[in-house]
């Protein structure tokens, strides 16, 4: 009887570990979002560089959540299962957010800035009540936008998006 207690209090925990890790590659799959949108080849095909050719990591932030920034994030929809693609997805029941983590937002990616260092700070959140799961500062490369994204950006302002959020 013991035995069999003590297996399932094992299987128990098991499963309670793998229910964390679903929400933890979750979040991991959201900061994988904005490394990938941050390396410099992305980042050159990207709208940012074309509208802020010298912009700072808080404006960079600000771009990410704008109308112009956010048509940008790599969807589900845009590459479905079995494409082979490389390119990581906005994960589903994940909040993105700029600046401060919102206390009744469950699981969520928060972006900040820090000019000084260069570096966009990406802390995601399983609960929003406890300190960030995971932390990571990704340098702010400075690169040039190629000419498919300068002409992209220049219809998206003639269309009246914005390109900075805050």
């Amino acid at each position: 009887m013991k035995h069999r207690n003590a297996m399932f209090a094992l299987l128990f925990l098991m499963s309670c570990g793998e229910k964390k890790d679903e929400v933890a590659t979750e979040l991991l799959q959201g900061v994988r979002v904005v490394e990938w949108m941050l390396a410099p080849i992305n980042l050159s095909k990207s709208s940012f560089p074309a509208v802020l050719p010298d912009g700072t990591p808080k404006e960079y932030v600000s771009w990410f959540f704008s109308e112009m920034g956010s048509t940008e994030w790599p969807s589900p929809e845009d590459f479905p299962d079995g494409m082979g693609m490389a390119i990581p997805t906005m994960p589903k029941d994940v909040l993105f957010r700029h600046s401060d983590v919102r206390s009744d937002g469950g699981r969520q990616i928060v972006l900040k800035w820090d000019n000084q260092k260069w570096v966009v700070i990406v802390e995601a959140y399983d609960d929003p009540a406890q300190p960030p799961v995971v932390v990571r500062e990704i340098k702010l490369e400075k690169v040039t936008a190629d000419q498919f994204a300068r002409l992209s950006a220049e219809s998206s302002m003639r269309l009246g998006m914005k390109y900075q959020s805050f």
